[in-house]
């Protein structure tokens, strides 16, 4: 396996493999921090800032949502009908570390809703794996209070695949009003076995979008850690790009004041079965790998 390095640069944090790149780490200049790229097999499987849905770029954790909570950062509106959007402000990094196992990222943020009131503090850790065959894992864990808003989140990972990657045409609609399929467009996956190219799935441990990149299959899978309060939370995808999981924060139903959310991030060859996505995933719920820089 390759030795992981961190370096910091003013608006975003790389992360790289044996000298290669694997991960982007924007978190300066957006709404909200979110990874781009992120580099599988056979190269990048997001899709950065632009074109429809703007607001959905890359990998990033989202907070309330278009009609979720008196607070919306997932979308990155100043104006109705989903606007003003609160914001995640960077306040600092606790880690950046390499290692010959995982590099490693420990971040702090504070939340504000539209009018600059806060809502609550965040610490993020993320950790990068770099695996055989130019595979990735990155494991996410969130930790966060109450908010001091009702409502209690929803609190979401989430990811827009690049376009090679989409399942249907999300820049246009057919005379049925739906986005037309893509021609050799990607699938939908999840660990109960269901596939689509279209529909919406709900309640899943782990979901994934796979499809063909110009350098070959490959796919990106999130995985729901059995730790996670409200485990299974829930899931979504669409044929025009986005994938997600979320839970609820538990203190707005009278349970833990602080919570962890840990979400897995698994970038793999092929589709979800040549990934092995549902091993990698039992993997993951067991912790390994386990060496992590301090």
């Amino acid at each position: 396996m390759a030795t992981l390095s961190v370096t910091e640069h003013p608006s975003f944090v790389s992360v790289d493999a044996g000298g290669t790149r694997i991960a982007r780490y924007n978190h300066v200049g957006s709404w909200k921090p979110y990874v781009w790229p992120l580099m599988g097999p056979c190269g990048n499987v997001l899709r950065g800032a632009g074109g429809d849905h703007p607001h959905q770029c890359g990998l990033f954790l989202a907070y309330g949502g278009h009609d979720d909570g008196p607070t919306n950062i997932f979308s990155d509106w100043d104006e109705p009908p989903y606007g003003p959007c609160g914001k995640m402000l960077h306040q600092g990094f606790d880690v950046l570390a390499g290692g010959a196992a995982c590099a490693r990222i420990v971040q702090r943020l504070l939340y504000v809703d539209g009018d600059g009131a806060p809502i609550l503090t965040e610490t993020r850790d993320l950790r990068f794996f770099a695996l055989a065959g130019g595979e990735c894992l990155i494991d996410w864990r969130t930790t966060v209070p109450e908010p001091s808003e009702p409502g209690g989140g929803p609190f979401a990972i989430s990811a827009r695949v690049c376009d090679a990657l989409r399942a249907r045409d999300g820049a246009r609609r057919g005379a049925d009003g739906t986005w037309p399929l893509i021609d050799g467009g990607g699938v939908m996956a999840s660990a109960t076995g269901r596939t689509s190219r279209g529909e919406r799935f709900a309640g899943e441990r782990w979901i994934d979008y796979s499809g063909t990149c110009p350098e070959g299959p490959q796919g990106l899978a999130l995985f729901d850690h059995p730790d996670n309060p409200g485990y299974p939370g829930a899931a979504g995808a669409s044929g025009y790009g986005p994938i997600l999981l979320s839970h609820q924060h538990p203190g707005a139903a009278g349970g833990a004041e602080v919570a962890t959310f840990r979400f897995g991030v698994y970038v793999h060859r092929g589709d979800a079965n040549g990934g092995a996505v549902d091993e990698r995933y039992e993997q993951f719920c067991s912790n390994a790998p386990a060496e992590e820089p301090a």
